[in-house]
């Protein structure tokens, strides 16, 4: 599918500190694309970057096939939802979504009405023009962020951890509702954010930064089940290191013997004596200490967790679920 945003071998130093350091990712047309990280990986300042904040060291950003060099960011066809939604608290809904178009010049104002109209309905909000932000719900707040961004028609919409002040609840339907929402419009989300899970629900793609570089691109599935570092792998979810492999918590079955013929016909065991056994909702967490000092967790559905702390059990697990990295450890 042809790219509509490239970084070529992105750098930006700080002195000797390198926040983005040759990052190289192509962005495809109607794609959702997330970078994730832990704080201080350099995703945010990649994200200003392209937005044109800030200035790279060497490299370049290319837009739609144009380099971005030399322009302001008022001149790139993206458009940014900070992390704290930035509305003008004294504007109401329909000012703040029309902030942008009314300082395009000869805009008819009858247009603009027409454009914020539908920008609001887009994300659900037809009705509540005349409220100020402080008369609003978190989620609607964020609303009224992404359709000031959206009323511009970017070619690319930049979102830096804009979930991040929603409430847990409130954070997993805004997901359902974004992803939804970039469907219908049809054009490339670069979405930044720290947590895992929020990237691998949402995303059609994933880069995984780490101290500026980027360690590694793919589909989430991929990421998942065959990282190419110790990073990757054990950032984006719990991970135990058997006989020199990779095992997800998800993959380990847990048995007082191999009585289970699954269990028999696997060479992938080991023994443990348990820990902790800890009810999730969903599901029970169970954490052994095994014979050379390490643990093993494993997750398990309530019925099939009747296990203490003290007892000693078996953990098998098949091949086809172990992975063993083809990176850096």
């Amino acid at each position: 599918m042809e790219s509509i945003l490239e970084l070529l071998s992105l750098s930006k130093h700080y002195s000797t500190h390198r926040a983005v350091d040759d990052v190289a990712i192509s962005v495809r047309k109607a794609e959702f694309f997330s970078l994730v990280g832990p704080s201080g990986c350099g995703k945010t300042t990649t994200l200003r970057l392209i937005a044109g904040f800030e200035q790279p060291t060497s490299g370049e950003v290319v837009l739609d096939g144009q380099p971005m060099a030399g322009l302001a960011p008022h001149q790139r066809n993206v458009s940014m939802v900070f992390q704290n939604y930035a509305l003008f608290p004294h504007l109401t809904v329909e000012e703040n979504v029309a902030f942008g178009l009314e300082r395009r010049p000869n805009m008819p104002k009858q247009q603009i009405r027409q454009e914020v109209g539908e920008a609001l309905a887009l994300v659900q909000l037809s009705g509540k023009e005349s409220r100020f932000p402080n008369q609003l719900s978190g989620g609607e707040r964020q609303r009224v962020a992404l359709a000031r961004s959206l009323v511009l028609r970017p070619k690319v919409l930049l979102l830096d951890e804009p979930l991040s002040a929603l409430d847990a609840k409130l954070r997993k339907e805004m997901r359902h509702e974004l992803k939804k929402l970039q469907r219908n419009v049809g054009i490339a989300f670069l979405f930044i954010t720290h947590d895992q899970e929020e990237a691998l629900s949402l995303s059609d793609r994933v880069g995984v930064m780490n101290k500026g570089k980027l360690e590694q691109i793919g589909t989430p599935k991929e990421l998942y089940r065959q990282p190419k570092s110790r990073f990757v792998a054990e950032f984006l979810g719990e991970v135990n290191w058997l006989n020199g492999a990779c095992v997800r918590p998800e993959a380990v079955c847990v048995s007082r013997g191999l009585s289970d013929p699954a269990a028999r016909a696997t060479a992938h065991s080991t023994i443990g004596i348990v820990e902790s056994v800890t009810f999730l909702g969903s599901f029970v967490r169970l954490e052994a200490k095994l014979p050379d000092g390490s643990y093993c967790v494993a997750e398990l559905s309530q019925q099939d967790c009747d296990f203490a702390a003290g007892e000693t059990v078996n953990f098998w697990w098949q091949a086809a679920d172990e992975f063993r990295l083809s990176g850096n450890a």
